[in-house]
């Protein structure tokens, strides 16, 4: 599969929730249908994500929308707010790629790493991660905006103890 990481344009906005649809889908085979379910981030959230310059689009030959990386500014972190790839163009390297682009942002930028919320042991979550350079974030280095996370999760009906908030630190 070829495919190129590039900066969300406005023509991509309609695109993503059917991304972040099928990404989803995966949820089911761990148990987590809730979060398989789950509405789509507002076509609006992708928007003002991309005026900030905090959207990044991994499009295939076509220049269709496969896979997406979405990021907030909390400082001193860049939050990476989530990232779905399609069922389809899953493990060709795009979620790297893409997290790649947060990564060098919070680099351009002087952040003080990049930080997520993410499920601690679903292979494409936690442990991926993992892989990329993140490790476990202690509560008391949590970002005030996003510490009532757990809260509101607890609210949507999932367990927040499954989850943890994870940080990448810049080398050098």
């Amino acid at each position: 599969m070829r495919w190129t990481v590039r900066l969300t344009q406005e023509h991509d906005y309609q695109k993503l929730p059917a991304v972040e649809r099928d990404a989803g889908k995966r949820f089911h085979e761990v148990g987590l249908s809730q979060v398989a379910e789950d509405a789509p981030a507002p076509v609006e959230s992708h928007a003002r994500a991309a005026a900030k310059g905090l959207h990044w689009v991994a499009v295939d030959e076509a220049d269709e929308p496969v896979g997406f990386a979405m990021a907030a500014r909390t400082p001193p972190w860049l939050y990476l707010a989530e990232v779905s790839i399609t069922t389809g163009a899953a493990g060709h390297g795009i979620g790297r790629a893409l997290i790649a682009q947060v990564q060098a942002t919070a680099m351009r930028e002087r952040s003080q790493g990049v930080v997520l919320r993410t499920f601690a042991d679903v292979p494409w979550n936690g442990p991926y991660y993992a892989r990329l350079g993140f490790a476990p974030l202690d509560d008391a280095s949590i970002p005030a905006v996003l510490a009532d996370m757990p809260r509101k999760e607890r609210e949507r009906g999932m367990d927040p103890d499954t989850r943890l908030f994870m940080v990448w630190f810049p080398k050098g």
